[in-house]
This record gives C-alpha cells, sequence and structure tokens, in this order.
C-alpha cells in the first residue's frame, strides 16, 4: 500500500471507529501550536552568512568557511547534488524502506540507483558491492526506527568511506532536533566525505524555509549553480525563529519524551517488549497494522507505505493527541 492508498483507506475506516491514533504524520498540524507563525520577522532581510551563524550557534554546527551553502532543505540540497558531474557518475544507495521521494528525486535526475533496508533493522551488507564513487544516503537519527547509530554502525561507514576517498555519505539531518550532538555524527563528518543536509522544516517546523549544506572541500562550487538559495523573506523568517525560539528543537524532544511515556503503558498492551523510541515522533512494533487495529484497537500506519516488504512491521508515532496533551487550547 502507498501513502495515498494508505490514506483513503485510513479516512473511510474513521468513518466508523474511533480508534487510539499512531498514525498521524503531520507534525505540521500536530506541532502548530509550538511555531512561530510566518511573518514574525521584522521585515528587514538579513545575509545568508549572518543567518546560517545564528543557526550554527543554535544547532552547535561548527560552519567552516567555503564548506557550507545556504539552501531550502534536504531535499533541495539532494536535487542540487543529483545534478552534478560527481552524482551523475555514481551510484546513489538509498534506504528502500524510509521515504519515496529520496527515489522521486535520483530518478528525475537520471541516476543510477541501488538499495539497502533499515526496517526494521539497518542492513548495509549490501554497500560492499558499491564502487569506488558511489553515495550512500543515510537520515541521521535513523528514522522512523526513532534511534541513533550504534558504534558498529558508525565503525562501518567508516571504514566503507575509507575504502576510497571518492565515496560520498549523504546525511538527512532533518530529525536532527540534538544538533550536532547526535551519535557518531563528529566522527562521520571528520572525514571530509560528507555531505550534510540540515533543515529547520522539522526542528523549527519550518517547511522549505532555511537549510543547511556543509560538504567536502572542493564540492561547494560543483553544487552551487544547483542550487535556488532561500529567498529575502525566508532569510528574515528564519533568523527570527533562532532569536525568538533557539530551543525549539530540543523543546520539541522533551515534549516526544513525555507523549512517548504516557503512551507506552498502553502500547504494550499490545506489544509487552515495546520500547519507546530515542528520538523523534516515529516508532516502531513488531506487529501488523491490521492485527494492531483488530485485536488492540490501535491505528497505525502500515510499514510497507514506506516500502519495506515485512508484514509483521507497523509505524507509529506519538503526535495525534501531543497538542491535547500538552495542556494547548485546541
Amino acid at each position: 500500500m502507498n501513502y495515498q492508498g494508505w490514506r483513503q483507506h485510513r479516512d473511510q475506516l474513521l468513518l466508523t471507529r474511533d480508534p487510539l491514533r499512531l498514525d498521524c504524520m503531520n507534525p505540521f498540524h500536530a506541532l502548530d501550536h509550538m511555531r512561530l507563525p510566518r511573518g514574525s520577522s521584522d521585515g528587514v532581510a538579513p545575509d545568508p552568512e549572518s543567518v546560517a551563524q545564528a543557526w550554527a550557534v543554535c544547532t552547535g554546527v561548527e560552519l567552516h568557511k567555503g564548506r557550507w551553502l545556504p539552501t531550502r532543505g534536504v531535499r533541495s540540497t539532494l536535487e542540487a547534488w543529483c545534478r552534478t558531474d560527481q552524482a551523475q557518475e555514481a551510484c546513489l544507495w538509498l534506504p528502500g524502506d524510509i521515504f519515496p521521494t529520496y527515489w522521486t528525486i535520483a530518478q528525475s535526475a537520471g541516476l543510477a540507483t541501488r538499495r539497502f533496508s533499515t526496517l526494521s533493522a539497518l542492513n548495509l551488507d549490501a554497500l560492499h558491492a558499491a564502487g569506488s564513487k558511489d553515495c550512500l544516503l543515510l537520515p541521521v537519527p535513523l528514522s522512523p526506527v526513532g534511534r541513533e547509530l550504534a558504534t558498529s554502525e558508525v565503525d562501518f561507514l567508516l571504514s566503507w568511506l575509507g575504502q576510497s576517498p571518492q565515496r560520498l555519505l549523504f546525511l538527512d539531518l532533518v530529525y536532527a532536533y540534538h544538533g550536532s550532538g547526535h551519535v557518531g555524527l563528529d566522527r562521520l563528518r571528520s572525514t571530509g566525505q560528507c555531505i550534510e543536509a540540515w533543515s529547520i522544516s522539522k526542528t523549527w517546523i519550518q517547511r522549505q524555509v532555511f537549510g543547511v549544506a556543509v560538504v567536502p572541500e572542493g564540492l561547494k562550487s560543483a553544487l552551487a549553480p544547483h542550487l535556488a538559495p532561500p529567498g529575502a523573506e525566508a532569510l528574515a523568517q528564519a533568523v527570527a525563529c533562532f532569536s525568538a525560539q533557539p530551543d525549539l528543537p530540543s523543546r520539541q524532544q522533551e515534549r516526544f519524551d513525555a507523549q512517548w511515556l504516557s503512551l507506552g503503558e498502553t502500547v504494550r498492551m499490545a506489544h509487552s517488549k515495546w520500547c519507546a523510541p530515542a528520538r523523534g515522533y516515529f516508532g516502531i512494533l513488531p506487529i501488523s497494522a491490521a492485527d494492531l487495529l483488530e485485536k488492540h484497537d490501535m491505528l497505525a500506519v502500515p510499514a510497507s507505505v514506506f516500502g519495506t516488504l515485512e508484514k509483521d512491521l507497523s509505524v507509529i508515532t506519538c503526535l495525534h493527541d501531543i497538542k491535547r496533551d500538552d495542556g494547548a487550547e485546541l
């Protein structure tokens, strides 16, 4: 089942049933009460460098001169990289069970692609067949699993990059609520072979407003011609967010933690060994969405919506009632 098919099925189901909603995947609606409204800036358009530096202070990410570019987010960074000569000569390794848009972007650019699996566990064994110029795309932290990379996984990635200086690791950091503090990120970026695609789409709940691409030395000039930079209004909105809500990413994570805690006892009635995800609002359950609904009256997202072939697996989120349980006015 694809996403649109799932939405139609869900909407029909909700006409006759009122299950526990663990299916919301729209943070822009669920977290609207935490978001700085558009138009909150003073109207003065700052320069991209000052906006990026303000973002860097909030996130703890070090920006080296000549190694970063302002962007509109992860999607625009990936679209730009896919159109570089380096990308056209490589194979892009994509998770086959996370975000279908990755594939749409790569295929529209005519890139050769191969897949690996992340659900229910990250499996990088396929990377042993990678070429010397290939690129691997990986979200940090892992989503929708909702966890940091394990030390052994970071070690594997370092070894993989070390086998060829022309290999690249494209890091999707849209869910990096802890900024530079995510496990293994400092080790990976120290290789000089990472494209770090940062965005405030989720961390400040500002869709396609501002992002930063931190790139290996020499790649900036290749990437820049393919990037449409954020406009003056977007830059003003971004800097207003950093000024008014410098800690919004960490406050969101605290809110997710509290919501998962409140849901924990109920979810463990369906699966006694379930543990809340360490990061973000996504999690997984080793039960099919059909069984969760029929046996436990819980509405989850079939993992097949994300592209996996695993049948006894569901994706859940803590978003649906987060506004109500936060005490905010509905």
